[in-house]
């Protein structure tokens, strides 16, 4: 009765505003502008009468418009702050890598392409360091001069002696060591061949003097995933460029000139470094052929001039030795070293001119940020988070429209019979119509504004949160998308009032009489359970009652079941897809991967590392026990069909064990029967078929790591779930790409618990494999390497849940407010509370279960959609990047290896700096310069003067701004003792030219027209918050003109030592023979 008496309450006072809002629309009929204000309060009162329809708009709007940008927004974010990062540090736009490393000649041609703002050779070198008990992988770089991939500075000061190191925090973490200790590194171990590392930087202890973080590596050290380990080295090592020993650079770090100002994830971004690498690709053919010629030609004959050289100061100690006492101990001992070092130099010797025997053609690789790993895991993380964020949206939207078209039914079929008093009182249709599309305008608008914040702010820190665990930045930068937050809001704006004109359309084409009188009762039928007897005599009269109710509200009962099944449907397809990721790892590491271990090795070393498993297994110092083992030949070769290429695991199959390799990996086509592989078979994986787009029986071509290319026709597809890989025989290997198979890898199947067989594969380490994938270590950090997705999946599922119980209580409310007479009515029957609850909620269950029924099937098809594009976009690319990581770590070896043996005496520039330098006269200098001027002539400004920077606040700044401007001597002494106390930077150079640009660089004005610059400006006095900058212009050249002789003179010394050099080396070969000739220490003997 309590009920009762607040319903007629609450029914009373609605009659009451209604009165009053009928005399104030009479008095409105006189005064149009007092309408907008009537239909104002009429909105209000709407509102506030329906406050739980309006919210419930509100919230799905909210959530709606949230999920639509937020997901979005935090990628976008992710990716704004690595790219911020990456312009921070300088990282370089383009990589350029040679087989034979790359010359100054080749430095200078890069510089001069188009679109290269700065190009700087570095020296590097993948090393294996001591942490611990093992061996870790190291990359060795040199620091930049030009600030390109410059290391973030922790604690310390940078090396600048030749013994210094700066080493990553990583490194001091896991080896224990701290800044003043040393540490030394090598291509690998003592026993091994691969020695290059002390080849191409001096060989030694290094003093750590620096803790730094590696900028190219924005992932967080306690990021665990196994598909990543193997992308690159565990560690970096930074040193001066003194410790180099090499003559050519390893590779080249270029900047794109306008590159910074764009975002590196941008199409236009990729645009412009392509258009750059296309440039640089157009002088690679010449500079290819003019390195091939230089190790072909001018190599051998260094060589011939070396083993003259030696042979001349052998043929000198041994006629030192002639002349000693014959038989005499010293003799003997002399003789003896004599022979044993010419005997190693003809070694040396032979042994440099059998590998310039076998080199191959010279090839450079022109490669982007794409390749630094850690980038484009960004990219893959981020693109993962898209892909889910491109769909959900639209359930949501979907469901809003729906709820928002049963909420203004009701609400207009509530407010007939004011609608008819508004038509009876002369309004027209569009103004009552803009009554309730105002209404739902300003929900749209509100719950809008609540998504943008959520979307812009709250989910961004959210996926902040996961990032942090998985990259390594300074800072994470939130941002704002103003067309994305516009159109968002647009599209559910559009969407809601839509639903509330269609509502509102059939009410009012009806006539004021008809809308005043109540709506008459819905016509009752038989439904179809009534047509079941055997059923329905069996039902209840509530349960009759409910029936009917379902089949009576066919709207309503359509959108409970739509609005269920959609958010049942999310919440599966969250669900679907963490277990369909994590049901991948049985499927790949029980079922398709049997072997417990890879390992790689170098060919050169793989009977040695080989039999060092045995002795390691044969210890029993792990509890692991070596069962069988299967020799094969991999490498990372590129794959192309169709105009797409993808990186692919090659696996070679020695002809004679084809049939174990089922013990080792099962090989079933796409309807899971087995496959043997056969002389002439091969077999591409199925994620790489997705990828391509290839069928059995298609030809495509398959670049391997030594860029050699063959062409293969594809016999089936096996499948694989992680990873792309190719196998085939040694037979069909070596006929299509007409060389031998090297083995260098073996398949390991192993005795021993899961946990004992992770330790035993990190020992090998120190064994001298180059890498070890461990199959147990894969399946235990599985799940850890699918945190991103996991992490999105649980806030989709739980505001997938928030939309279902929104649906289900506006609903239940709309119903409730549909049948307040029925319920009242029961209850003066004497249908207690407890009844009643259960009369109404009956209905709600059963459409409940039915939407949530039809949401599961629903929830799996998006799941299974949403996996296999997963798996396409994400695992496949993962796993390419291990592939890549792994293929550019075999590059680098096989470049080391050629590097090491083509490395050249250095006695022969230390010679030519010694002697031929000092020989060059100034007069020579002068005359080639006066003879070629137009070699030198200048592409920027130069000046002489004066520069100042100093804080703004410094004392006495108004005299210097008097003394700058002089050059006498008292003046010049004030500024230089104020200097000494107060400026930042103080630049003396009126007795030097120098760059106009440099000096330009430290003051905040941009200059776009350098010459007319200098023509207008002799003095300059720029200010900024901080700083005061004072340019004093004493002379100045523009570009164009001639460089003055005292500032190209290092150029034209460095030319004319260009042009002596081969005279002067002839030369001074000839005369060290002649004079050894003169003074007997060569003599000619001929048998009689």
């Amino acid at each position: 009765m309590d009920q009762d008496r607040q319903n007629s309450l609450r029914h009373d006072a609605q009659n009451t505003e209604r009165e009053q809002d009928f005399t104030t629309y009479r008095t409105a009929q006189s005064s149009n502008d007092m309408v907008p204000t009537v239909f104002r309060r009429g909105i209000y009162r709407t509102i506030r009468g329906s406050l739980k329809r309006f919210l419930s708009i509100v919230v799905i709007t909210a959530l709606g418009v949230s999920v639509m940008c937020g997901l979005k927004a935090g990628c976008e974010d992710l990716r704004d702050s690595v790219d911020a990062y990456f312009d921070q540090q300088n990282v370089y736009d383009i990589n350029v890598q040679s087989t034979y490393g790359l010359t100054r000649d080749d430095l200078a041609a890069i510089q001069e392409v188009d679109g290269v703002e700065t190009a700087e050779g570095i020296y590097t070198e993948t090393a294996y360091t001591a942490v611990g008990t093992t061996r870790e992988r190291v990359v060795v770089q040199s620091l930049s001069k030009e600030n390109i991939d410059q290391p973030v500075l922790v604690s310390g000061d940078l090396p600048e002696s030749a013994d210094e190191v700066a080493v990553t925090s990583k490194f001091l973490k896991a080896s224990g060591k701290k800044l003043g200790d040393t540490v030394s590194f090598a291509a690998n171990d003592a026993s091994s061949s691969n020695q290059s590392a002390k080849d191409q930087f001096a060989a030694g202890d290094y003093t750590i003097t620096a803790e730094v973080l590696d900028p190219t590596d924005v992932s967080s050290d306690s990021t665990v995933n196994a598909f990543r380990a193997a992308s690159a080295a565990d560690y970096k090592f930074y040193v001066s460029e003194d410790a180099a020993t090499s003559s050519s650079y390893s590779a080249v770090h270029v900047i794109v000139e306008g590159a910074k100002s764009l975002n590196s994830y941008s199409d236009a971004y990729a645009a412009k470094i392509n258009e750059v690498k296309g440039n640089i690709e157009k002088i690679r053919e010449e500079r290819e052929k003019a390195r091939a010629q230089e190790l072909m030609v001018d190599t051998p004959a260094s060589l011939d001039t070396a083993e003259r050289e030696a042979n001349m100061l052998f043929g000198i100690e041994q006629g030192n030795i002639n002349r000693m006492a014959e038989g005499s101990e010293e003799r003997v001992q002399a003789q003896a070293e004599l022979d044993q070092r010419r005997a190693a130099a003809d070694q040396h010797f032979a042994d440099a001119r059998a590998e310039l025997s076998d080199l191959g053609e010279c090839s450079w690789y022109i490669q982007d940020r794409g390749n630094i790993a850690s980038y484009s895991s960004v990219e893959s993380d981020s693109s993962s988070i898209e892909a889910i964020a491109t769909v959900f949206p639209f359930i949501f939207f979907v469901v809003a429209v729906l709820i928002s078209l049963t909420t203004a039914t009701r609400m207009v079929e509530e407010e007939r019979t004011l609608i008819g008093l508004y038509k009876a009182l002369g309004y027209s249709r569009g103004r009552i119509l803009s009554k309730y599309v105002d209404y739902s305008l300003w929900a749209c608008l509100i719950g809008g504004v609540l998504g943008n914040i959520i979307g812009f702010v709250g989910l961004p820190l959210f996926l902040f949160t996961v990032f942090d665990d998985m990259y390594s930045l300074p800072q994470m930068l939130l941002s704002y998308d103003i067309v994305s937050s516009l159109v968002s809001v647009a599209l559910f704006a559009v969407g809601v009032v839509g639903a509330t004109i269609i509502a509102c359309r059939h009410e009012m084409a009806e006539t004021p009489a008809s809308l005043m009188r109540p709506k008459a009762p819905r016509a009752g039928s038989r439904i179809l359970l009534e047509r079941i007897g055997f059923i329905w005599r069996r039902m209840g009269f509530l349960n009759k009652v409910a029936a009917r109710n379902l089949f009576r509200y066919k709207k309503r009962a359509f959108m409970t079941i739509f609005g269920i099944a959609g958010c049942t449907a999310l919440v599966i397809c969250g669900m679907g897809i963490r277990d369909t990721s994590v049901a991948l790892s049985p499927k790949q590491y029980g079922h398709i991967t049997r072997y417990d271990l890879l390992a790689v090795a170098n060919p050169d070393d793989f009977s040695q590392t080989c039999a060092a498993l045995d002795e390691r297994s044969a210890a029993n110092d792990s509890n692991v026990t070596v069962t069988s083992t299967l020799p094969i030949m991999t490498d990372n070769v590129t794959f192309t069909f169709g105009g797409k290429s993808e990186t692919v695991q090659l696996i070679v199959i020695p002809d004679d064990r084809t049939g174990d390799l089922g013990d080792y990996v099962r090989l079933e086509d796409e309807s899971k029967e087995p496959l043997s592989l056969r002389d002439g078979d091969v077999y591409l994986s199925k994620s790489s078929q997705l990828v391509l787009g290839i069928q059995p029986g298609d030809t495509a071509h398959v670049q391997d790591s030594s860029l050699n290319v063959a062409k293969v026709k594809v016999s089936d597809i096996s499948l694989n779930y992680l990873g792309n890989t190719l196998y085939m025989t040694q037979g069909t290997y070596e006929r299509a790409f007409g060389r031998s198979a090297r083995l260098n890898g073996v398949f390991v199947l192993l005795k021993g618990s899961s946990a004992d067989q992770i330790a035993f594969s990190k020992k090998l380490k120190s064994d001298g494999w180059l890498t070890i994938s461990s199959t147990a270590e894969h399946w235990q950090n599985f799940e850890a390497n699918f945190t991103i997705i996991n992490s999105v999946v649980v806030l989709v599922t739980f505001m997938a849940a928030c939309l279902s119980f929104v649906v289900v209580f506006t609903l239940s409310n709309t119903n409730i407010s549909e049948r307040e007479r029925e319920l009242a009515t029961i209850k003066v029957l004497g249908f207690r509370r407890g009844e009643v609850h259960h009369y109404v909620n009956k209905e709600t269950l059963i459409l409940t279960a039915i939407g949530a029924a039809l949401g599961v099937p629903l929830g799996g098809l998006l799941a299974e959609s949403f996996t296999k594009k997963w798996v396409k976009d994400v695992l496949v690319y993962d796993v390419a990047l291990r592939n890549l990581g792994d293929e550019k770590e075999e590059v680098d070896k096989l470049v080391e290896e050629y590097r090491r043996s083509l490395v050249r005496y250095r006695y022969q520039e230390r010679l030519v700096e010694e002697k031929l330098k000092t020989d060059i006269r100034e007069s020579d200098k002068l005359n080639y310069y006066e003879e070629n001027q137009k070699k030198f002539i200048l592409d920027k400004g130069l000046i002489k003067g004066l520069f100042l920077k100093i804080p703004v606040d410094a004392p006495g700044l108004t005299d210097v701004k008097k003394w700058y401007k002089s050059t006498d001597v008292a003046s010049l002494e004030k500024i230089e003792k104020y200097s000494v106390q107060n400026a930042t930077i103080y630049e003396y150079f009126y007795d030097k030219w120098v760059d106009f640009d440099e000096v330009m660089d430290n003051i905040p004005i941009h200059v776009s027209n350098p010459n007319a610059f200098l023509k207008a400006n002799k003095y300059v006095e720029v200010a900024d918050s901080s700083y005061c900058y004072l340019l004093n212009i004493k002379e100045y050249l523009p570009s164009g003109s001639v460089e003055p002789y005292d500032y190209a003179s290092p150029h034209v010394t460095e030319m004319l030592v260009n042009q002596r050099k081969v005279e002067f080396l002839k030369k001074f070969e000839d005369e060290l023979y002649n004079d050894a000739i003169r003074s007997g220490d060569v003599e000619f003997h001929s048998e009689p």
